[in-house]
C-alpha cells in the first residue's frame, strides 16, 4: 500500500464511505488499498477532536436494551476450588495469578 498523505477532510469522506459500505473494516481497507492501522488511527483522531462522530464498527453488534454490566451474586456462597495460573511470555516475563 502506498504511503499517501491524506487531509482530515479526505479521511472524513473515507470514514463516511466505510460507514455506508456495511462491510468489515479489514475488507473495506483492502478494497480501498488503505492501511488498517491508519484507518483506526484517523477514526480515533477525528472522533477525539470532535471533528467527526465515532463510526461504529460493522463487526460489533450492540443491544441497547441490555445493560452494559450485570452484577452476578451467587444465591449462597460456595467456596470455589483454588486455582493457580502461570503465563510465561516470550520476553521472559512471567505472570502468576491465584485465588488464595
Amino acid at each position: 500500500m502506498a504511503n499517501i498523505h491524506r487531509t482530515p477532510e479526505q479521511w472524513r469522506i473515507i470514514l463516511e464511505q466505510y460507514s455506508a459500505s456495511g462491510i468489515p473494516i479489514a475488507a473495506f481497507c483492502k478494497q480501498q488499498k488503505l492501511n488498517t492501522s491508519s484507518f483506526y488511527a484517523w477514526r480515533k483522531r477525528l472522533a477525539d477532536t470532535s471533528l467527526y462522530s465515532a463510526i461504529p464498527d460493522n463487526n460489533v453488534v450492540m443491544d441497547n436494551n441490555k445493560p452494559d454490566w450485570v452484577n452476578i451474586i451467587p444465591e449462597q456462597q460456595v467456596p470455589s476450588p483454588s486455582w493457580d495460573i502461570e503465563l510465561a511470555l516470550p520476553n521472559g516475563v512471567v505472570l502468576r495469578m491465584n485465588n488464595c
